[in-house]
């Protein structure tokens, strides 16, 4: 799921970090051949696939009178890597990471979420149930076992596959899918290559942007402008153009008396500002919506009130809690002018909640 309305925002925002996908695939994993120059005018090394979002799509049912048994699940999968093969065509690596045991600040989310799909599953038994996403079900063993034989009959059967490096890592491996991936990415020491990651989690983004290294990475997802009706579309998202934007717009006047420039630094400020509407961990505070473009306030009480008069939030994913209480306390600030442009139907309840959340947990901070 990642952080509500980031990724439309953040394209929307900075529009020069998309890249148009050219997808020549129609016909399937045997309609081209993928040994050739790749049309995208890339070469890509690494394919990483955060294969929960392969899942979801896959279990989807465009029909509700239809139900998909879990071999059609399975099958659809496959089609969907076939796919995204053919698009990046690696040369070097394809990793597939599945979600393992989720970290402990997640598991009552992911209980919650289970809750609600078995009660909406009820009204038709026979559909597949999506609690079967889950480490230790039947569904994921079987799983497994499939994407298994599935890698090594392309690899037997198929010359792109027989030349690269196939890792999958399964839901027996703890961890997300994505935390996984970059985990992997972040062993690496070869800075030279050219990486995809596919999935469609605004988490992606933000744990990309994290790296600090300068990587070759490209973010492969859906085209959220396609329409409905027609085949899915996908674009990229360039992090190396995503971080120069950002270091751009972050960095204050030279001129002016402020702690010694950092971009990772201020960069990962960033990423955690964006944490503040909210993600799979953590609960949004109510005033922080990407669709009222709530970032470009926050952005701007950073850079002025906080980093250039006391410093940065982080260091080395360390928190400093008393300058995050600054940028919380100018931004409290600003909160009622922000929700008295939302639908007034919203508008007392969203200044309850939120003076609970910010004006009087400062307090405790």
């Amino acid at each position: 799921m990642g952080v509500r309305g980031f990724s439309r925002w953040l394209q929307r925002k900075y529009p020069d970090i998309i890249q148009q996908c050219v997808d020549k695939s129609e016909g399937g994993l045997y309609s081209v051949n993928i040994m050739q120059s790749n049309p995208n005018g890339i070469e890509f090394d690494n394919l990483y696939l955060d294969m929960n979002d392969i899942i979801h799509l896959s279990a989807e049912c465009d029909n509700q009178h239809i139900s998909k048994t879990e071999d059609d699940i399975i099958e659809m999968i496959f089609q969907y890597i076939d796919r995204i093969f053919s698009i990046i065509r690696p040369h070097k690596l394809l990793y597939m990471a599945i979600d393992g045991v989720a970290p402990r600040a997640k598991l009552n989310q992911q209980r919650c979420r289970c809750f609600r799909n078995a009660q909406n599953n009820s009204a038709n038994s026979e559909s597949f149930n999506k609690c079967h996403i889950q480490p230790g079900t039947s569904f994921m063993s079987k799983l497994s076992n499939y994407l298994r034989d599935y890698i090594y009959h392309r690899m037997n059967t198929n010359s792109a596959w027989q030349s690269i490096k196939v890792i999958l890592s399964d839901s027996n491996v703890p961890g997300e899918g994505e935390h996984k991936i970059f985990d992997f990415i972040r062993a690496q020491s070869d800075l030279n290559t050219y990486s995809v990651v596919y999935g469609n989690d605004s988490d992606l983004i933000l744990l990309g942007l994290t790296l600090h290294k300068t990587y070759n990475i490209k973010i492969l997802c859906e085209d959220f402008r396609s329409d409905n009706n027609q085949r899915k579309k996908y674009t990229f998202i360039d992090l190396k153009i995503l971080r120069r934007n950002l270091e751009n717009e972050l960095k204050i006047n030279p001129s002016s008396p402020a702690p010694q420039w950092n971009r990772d630094r201020a960069i990962d400020d960033w990423v955690l500002m964006c944490f503040l509407g909210g993600n799979d961990f953590l609960p949004n505070i109510p005033s922080i919506e990407f669709y009222e473009n709530v970032m470009d306030i926050l952005t701007d009480i950073y850079k002025h009130d906080v980093l250039k008069s006391h410093g940065y939030l982080t260091d080395n994913a360390q928190l400093n809690r008393n300058h995050l209480k600054i940028l919380l306390k100018y931004f409290s600030e600003k909160e009622n002018n922000i929700f008295q442009k939302r639908p007034k139907t919203n508008v007392s309840n969203n200044i309850q909640v939120s003076n609970i959340n910010l004006e009087h947990n400062l307090e405790q901070f």
